[in-house]
């Protein structure tokens, strides 16, 4: 099955949450992947960078342990936050970012941990949204609608979203060792 966008995906998930995995205690949420430097391509010294803009989910299926898991960790305990949300603005667009000071929100996202969301000067000289469900990672999950909407989904299915979802941990682990 092939998804236009990430929420019909998110929207399939659901069904498949809501009737797959119920009784499992499992919550499923669907963010981009993308590559840290897909972000960092888009910054550079000419640029006028007016908005960035953090989206960060917990829990992370990746487990990460760093600054950012503890922060959602103690928005989560102390607030009851899921999501984060965190905007730097400058309306001149002299925002610049350094990675010593945000890389680990991006290495977060770019394992699915949330999406961010950029407002820059392009080259043609007007305001440009970037964000990086346009420039995600794309992943293919072979599965009848018929069968995910009739509630008959066969063990191939099953094994085949599980197989999906492997394969993009398996990407994920080939972008680090690079």
């Amino acid at each position: 099955m092939k998804f236009l966008y990430t929420g019909m995906a998110d929207e399939m998930l659901r069904f498949v949450e809501k009737e797959q995995l119920k009784d499992k205690d499992v919550k499923i949420v669907l963010n981009p992947i993308i590559e840290e430097e897909k972000f960092w391509s888009y910054i550079n010294d000419k640029n006028k960078i007016y908005n960035i803009e953090f989206k960060l989910v917990r829990p992370n299926a990746f487990d990460a342990e760093d600054d950012v898991d503890t922060l959602l960790r103690e928005a989560e305990k102390n607030v009851g936050a899921e999501i984060v949300n965190i905007n730097f603005c400058n309306p001149e667009g002299k925002l610049r970012p350094h990675k010593v000071g945000i890389n680990s929100y991006i290495k977060y996202i770019s394992n699915g941990g949330g999406s961010w969301k950029m407002t820059r000067l392009g080259s043609n000289g007007k305001k440009e949204k970037i964000s990086s469900k346009q420039k995600s990672t794309k992943v293919n999950i072979p599965l009848l609608c018929e069968n995910l909407m009739n509630k008959t989904l066969s063990k191939d299915e099953i094994e085949s979203i599980i197989m999906s979802f492997k394969k993009i941990e398996a990407v994920e682990k080939f972008m680090e060792e690079r």
